[in-house]
Order: structure tokens, then C-alpha cells, then sequence
């Protein structure tokens, strides 16, 4: 297990639990998928943007159900950081309003 994740752990906003193959099978099709529509160049540079994110998000999403993590989709537990895109330095418009 990794230690960052199991601080998460600890403060409930992850969870360990057994993975299933078909499940990381699930995230790298999605991932695939995403990635190849985001080389669709008919597509707006913003739609292309949020597919090749949805593919980063599924790949890290397998790599920690590959490590026996899993979110805690407990509404009550579950938040979003206003900061993240500060920290990614994303592009203004971009940012969350």
C-alpha cells in the first residue's frame, strides 16, 4: 500500500478494498476509448481537452483500484478541492467559476 494514499484512509476519503480485474479492464477501455476520440481533430479544442482528462482520470483511477484503494462515494465524505486547478495552473478560463 502507499503511504499517501493511506492517509487517505484514515481520514475516510478512501477506502481498501479488494480489485477485480474486469474493473481495471473497465478504466483502461475507458481510457483508450477517450484518448482516441481526443485525437479527433473535427472535435472543438475543448471537447478534445476533456476527453484526453477523462483518460488521465481513468488511468489514475486504475492505478489506485490496481493498489486496493477505492473512492469513498459517500456524498457526506466526498469534496473537491477549489484549489486544484490553481495548483495545475490551468488557463483562467478554464478554472472553475
Amino acid at each position: 500500500m502507499l503511504k499517501a494514499l493511506d492517509n487517505l484512509v484514515k481520514t475516510g476519503q478512501l477506502k481498501v478494498e479488494p480489485t477485480a480485474k474486469s474493473e481495471l479492464a473497465g478504466f483502461l477501455a475507458n481510457a483508450g476509448q477517450a484518448l482516441a476520440d481526443a485525437r479527433i481533430s473535427a472535435l472543438s479544442s475543448a471537447n478534445r481537452f476533456k476527453l484526453a482528462y477523462d483518460a488521465a482520470h481513468a488511468l489514475a483511477l486504475a492505478a489506485m483500484r490496481a493498489h486496493g484503494y477505492a473512492r469513498d462515494l459517500d456524498p457526506a465524505t466526498a469534496s473537491c478541492s477549489s484549489r486544484s486547478s490553481t495548483r495545475l495552473a490551468l488557463p483562467q478560463r478554464w478554472r472553475p467559476r
